[in-house]
C-alpha cells in the first residue's frame, strides 16, 4: 500500500470551542485531499536549507468512532483515511517510535467518553518537560471543556 504524507497548517484561533477546532481542522484536511498526489518530496525540495523536517517528527491525532471496529479507519468526506502503527518492534524488548512526539486524541461516541494519550521520545525529551507539556494541555483542555459547558448550559 502506498501511503502519502499530506503536511496541513492552520492558525489556531484561541477563542475557539473544541467543536469549532475540530471542525476547522476537519475542513482544512477536506480541502487538502484534493493535493494528496503531489509528492512529500517536492514539497520538501521547497525548502533546501531544512536538512530534517520537524513536522515529520510530531503527530496529532483525533479518532472519533462509534464502534472499536472502526479504530482502524477513518472517513472524512468520501476519502477513507487507514491508521499507520506508530511503532516498529525491533526485537523482544525493543520497540521504536516512528514519531518523536505523539499527541492522540479518541472520542467513543457510543459511551460519550473522550480520551487522550501522549507519548514522547526520553531521548529528545526530558520527562519533567513532558510532564508539564501534559498539566498545560490538561488545563486547556479543562478550561476549554468548561467553557463549552457553560455556554450550553445557559437558560
Amino acid at each position: 500500500m502506498f501511503v502519502n504524507a499530506i503536511p496541513l497548517r492552520c492558525q489556531l484561533d484561541p477563542h475557539l470551542s473544541f467543536y469549532e477546532l475540530t471542525k476547522h481542522v476537519r475542513d482544512i484536511m477536506i480541502n487538502c485531499i484534493k493535493y494528496s498526489y503531489f509528492p512529500l518530496q517536492r514539497i520538501l525540495n521547497q525548502h533546501p536549507n531544512i536538512s530534517n523536517p520537524v513536522f515529520l517528527d510530531i503527530s496529532f491525532e483525533f479518532i472519533s468512532s462509534m464502534t472499536k471496529d472502526e479504530e482502524n479507519e477513518i472517513m472524512i468526506g468520501d476519502s477513507r483515511f487507514c491508521l499507520i502503527p506508530y511503532s516498529i518492534k525491533i526485537s523482544e524488548d525493543e520497540i521504536m517510535s516512528k514519531f518523536d512526539f505523539i499527541l492522540s486524541f479518541q472520542h467513543d461516541l457510543n459511551l460519550n467518553e473522550f480520551s487522550c494519550t501522549t507519548n514522547a521520545s526520553l531521548d529528545l525529551f526530558n520527562a519533567e518537560t513532558i510532564c508539564i507539556i501534559i498539566q498545560r494541555l490538561q488545563t486547556m483542555l479543562h478550561e476549554q471543556f468548561t467553557f463549552f459547558d457553560c455556554t450550553t448550559n445557559k437558560p
